[in-house]
């Protein structure tokens, strides 16, 4: 299981580089590559309110390799 903060959409990656966090898409990419089983993402930004899903299916599609 790889629990891993995600903050950010790939959209906002520049936000999120300058404040020193990761992507959705990113927090996926790192889980492919460690060949965990399980992705949890958590730490949404507020700025994303309600829009939970959006970053779970960014990060399970980047972890998916899709």
């Amino acid at each position: 299981m790889f629990y891993c903060e995600s903050p950010y959409l790939d959209t906002d990656r520049e936000k999120a580089f300058d404040r020193y966090h990761l992507t959705a898409k990113q927090a996926g990419w790192l889980a492919r590559k460690a060949a965990v089983r399980d992705l949890v993402v958590f730490h949404f930004s507020s700025r994303y309110m309600g829009q939970g899903d959006a970053i779970e299916r960014e990060a399970l599609e980047a972890f998916r390799g899709e």
